[in-house]
C-alpha cells in the first residue's frame, strides 16, 4: 500500500461570541478559519467545460456521517470591455455579474470556501456520496506561513447533477444599490453607489449600534476646486453584483471626472474588502476615509502610536501624516482593524496616512450646502491621501483595504500581527483528481535478476496505471516517485533488487483522475 500522511491535529471552529468570525478578537491564530480560500479554474483541468451547477464540494467527517456538503462559492468571471470602440474605452477584470457567461467552468473562474470548513483527510475505500461521478478533486489547503502554521486540511469536489448540498449562508445581500450586506458579525449600510453610510458589529459581539458617519472621499483636482463622495456618487453607475453563499460582490463604475474608475467590493462573513481602480487625469490630491461617530470610550492604534490615542474629538499632535500599513480601532460598541493595500506607483508623488479627530471641524467641502453626512464633525477620521496623481486613464492606480470587525472593546497588537501575516500568505490550495476506480488489491513482486517485476489484476472502469515507488512507506503521498503510465498490467523496475528498502504502488487511472493507494 502507497502511504498518505495523517492529519488528526485539525483545530475545531471557534464559536466565540456564538459566531465563528468573531475569532478575529483572539490571539492564538485561530482566526484563520475565517480566511477564504480560492481556486481558479485552471486548477481543476480535468472539470474544464463542465457545468458549474453539478459540482459540489465535500468535507470527510468519518463515520458513519462520511462526506459532507460545506458552503463553497463559484463565481465566473471576465474581461469586461467598457465603450466599445470610444475614446474612454478601458477593459476591468471582473466576476460576471452581468450574465455574459455561459455557466460552465472556465480557466480564469473560481471557487472559493473557508479554511475552517475543511477537515481531516479521507481515508482509503471511504465510500463517496451516492450521485456522483467516478472523477472528483481533493484539495488540500495549506497555511504557508513557517511561525507556527495551522495543520493541512482537505476537502473534496465531487461532480453530480443530483447531489446533496449545503444550505447555510455566510453572507446576505439582496443586490440591490442601496441595500445592506450583512457577515455573521457586522453589517455594511449601502445608501446608494459611492454612499456606505453605516458600519455595525452584530450583537453579541458588539452592541449592533453604527460605527461611522460615512465612508468619504475627498479631491483636489486643482487648488481652490473639490469634489466628495457625493459628486462622485451623481457621476457613477451601478454595474450589479451577486451574492452566493461565501461572499458578496458589488460593483460601481464613475467618480465625477474619473468617468472609468471603478471600485470592487467584497463582503465575506468577517471581512469587507474595498479595491478602487483610479482612472483620473492628474488631480493635486485624493483622499478616501472612514468618519467615526462620538462613541465614549474609543481609541485608535497605529504603528505610530502603539499605545493608542483617544478618539474623543479633541486634536492633538500623536498622529501625522506618515504613512502606516493599518489601524485598529476600539469602542464599546465594536471595533476593527483594518489593513491597506496602496502600492507604490510612478502615477502618484506621495501617499500619506488621513488622520483627524476634531469635533469642531466640518469636513463638508467648501461652498457646498447640504451635504448629507450624520454630524458636522470629524471624530477619528482615518484612510489615506495620494498627492498628484498623473494621468491614469489608461493604467489604473490600484489601492484597497481590508476590514475585519472587532467585538466590543477587544484587539490587540498580536491580533494585528496575526492579520497582517495572514493577509501576507494566504491559505495556499493544491487540488489533486482522484478517481473512484479502485484498489489494485493483487499487486505481485517477483525478482528476475537485477530486475523487479511487479504484476496485478486489471481494473474494467481503469484506462491506464500509474507505478510509484519510494524508501519510505510513511512519505506523503506527494513525495512519492512516479516509475510509469501506461495501460499495461506489468512493469519492470531495472536494476531495483539491488537498491535499498523499495516500496511500490499502483494505483489506476480513470479519466485523468488517480484511484485509491
Amino acid at each position: 500500500m502507497r502511504s498518505t500522511r495523517s492529519n488528526d491535529a485539525i483545530l475545531p471552529a471557534s464559536l466565540l461570541c456564538g459566531l465563528l468570525a468573531a475569532t478575529l478578537a483572539a490571539a492564538d491564530g485561530t482566526g484563520r478559519d475565517d480566511d477564504p480560500v480560492v481556486l481558479s479554474g485552471a486548477m481543476l483541468p480535468e472539470l474544464m467545460g463542465r457545468d458549474l451547477s453539478e459540482l459540489r464540494l465535500y468535507r470527510f467527517d468519518g463515520p458513519p456521517q462520511g462526506f459532507v456538503p460545506v458552503p463553497f462559492q463559484l463565481d465566473e468571471r471576465l474581461v469586461k470591455v467598457f465603450d466599445a470602440g470610444e475614446p474612454t474605452e478601458f477593459s476591468e477584470a471582473m466576476y460576471d455579474v452581468f450574465g455574459d457567461e455561459d455557466g460552465t467552468l472556465d480557466a480564469d473562474d473560481e471557487l472559493v470556501f473557508y479554511f475552517g470548513d475543511a477537515g481531516g483527510q479521507a481515508p482509503p475505500g471511504a465510500v463517496w456520496p451516492t450521485g456522483a461521478e467516478p472523477l472528483r478533486f481533493e484539495i488540500r489547503a495549506q497555511d504557508p506561513r513557517l511561525d507556527d502554521p495551522e495543520p493541512d486540511r482537505y476537502l473534496y469536489l465531487f461532480v453530480g447533477s443530483s447531489l446533496p448540498e449545503s444550505t447555510s449562508q455566510y453572507v446576505v445581500w439582496d443586490t440591490t444599490v442601496d441595500g445592506d450586506a450583512a457577515g455573521e458579525s457586522f453589517l455594511i449600510e449601502y445608501d446608494d453607489r459611492w454612499i456606505l453610510g453605516g458600519l455595525r458589529v452584530s450583537a453579541p459581539c458588539g452592541t449592533g449600534g453604527d460605527l461611522i458617519d460615512r465612508f468619504k472621499g475627498r479631491v483636489t483636482p486643482f487648488p481652490g476646486v473639490f469634489q466628495d463622495e457625493e459628486d462622485w456618487n451623481l457621476t457613477s453607475t451601478y454595474l450589479g453584483g451577486k451574492v452566493g453563499p461565501v461572499r458578496a460582490i458589488r460593483y460601481v463604475r464613475g467618480a465625477r471626472s474619473g468617468v472609468n474608475t471603478v471600485h470592487h467590493d467584497i463582503v465575506y462573513r468577517h471581512a469587507w474588502h474595498r479595491r478602487i481602480n483610479l482612472r483620473v487625469h492628474e488631480l493635486e490630491s485624493t483622499s478616501v476615509y472612514f468618519d467615526g461617530l462620538p462613541i465614549n470610550g474609543s481609541v485608535l492604534v497605529t504603528s505610530q502610536d502603539l499605545s493608542g490615542v483617544a478618539v474623543d474629538g479633541i486634536p492633538d499632535g500623536a498622529i501625522g501624516a506618515e504613512w502606516v500599513d493599518w489601524v485598529l480601532t476600539r469602542t464599546p460598541a465594536g471595533g476593527s482593524v483594518t489593513l491597506f493595500d496602496v502600492p507604490l506607483s510612478p502615477l502618484y508623488a506621495t501617499r500619506e496616512f488621513f488622520y483627524r479627530d476634531d469635533a469642531s471641524y466640518d469636513d463638508t467641502v467648501p461652498g457646498k450646502t447640504g451635504y448629507g453626512d450624520e454630524d458636522d464633525a470629524a471624530y477619528g477620521a482615518y484612510g489615506f491621501t495620494l498627492l498628484d496623481t498623473l494621468d491614469s486613464n489608461l493604467t489604473p492606480i490600484e489601492v484597497g483595504m481590508q476590514l475585519y470587525p472587532l467585538c466590543s472593546d477587544s484587539g490587540d497588537l498580536t491580533l494585528v500581527a496575526d492579520l497582517v501575516a495572514r493577509a501576507g500568505a494566504p491559505i495556499d490550495p493544491t487540488p489533486l483528481p482522484q478517481a473512484d476506480c479502485g484498489f489494485i488489491r493483487d499487486l505481485q513482486l517477483t525478482r528476475d535478476v537485477d530486475d523487479i517485476l511487479l504484476s496485478w489484476g486489471t481494473l474494467p472502469e481503469a484506462d491506464s496505471y500509474r507505478v510509484y515507488a519510494a524508501g519510505f512507506p510513511e512519505l506523503d503521498s506527494g513525495s512519492w516517485t512516479l516509475l510509469s503510465d501506461g495501460p499495461g498490467n506489468t512493469f519492470r523496475d531495472a536494476m531495483a533488487a539491488g537498491l535499498p528498502d523499495r516500496y511500490y504502488s499502483v494505483v489506476c487511472v480513470d479519466d485523468g483522475g488517480e484511484g485509491p493507494p
